[in-house]
């Protein structure tokens, strides 16, 4: 968690721009709102993208700090990539 602390505003805001491309591209490409898993993909798209947008208005804000909170995060996101890359790439059935 060092590493996040020792970050420069510009390169906050890097991170934001890239970010929020990412979620823009997320959101053009799978912008489904039909109840399923499908609607995982859309909802953290629309995520990453608020995300890089708020890091994009404010580069100098107070970063996260080391604690259970920050890592019950990076697990849930850990969690939640394993179960989209599983639903993404499960065979469908006989094509």
């Amino acid at each position: 968690m060092h590493i996040y602390a020792a970050q420069t505003a510009p390169v906050v805001y890097l991170n934001g721009t890239l970010l929020f491309v990412g979620g823009v591209a997320m959101v053009q490409a799978h912008n489904r709102w039909n109840w399923g898993w499908s609607l995982l993909v859309t909802l953290f798209g629309w995520a990453v993208m608020a995300l890089g947008l708020l890091r994009m208005i404010a580069p100098t804000a107070a970063q996260a700090g080391e604690g259970p909170v920050t890592s019950a995060i990076f697990v849930a996101l850990l969690v939640l990539g394993g179960l989209l890359s599983f639903l993404g790439y499960r065979p469908t059935g006989p094509s």
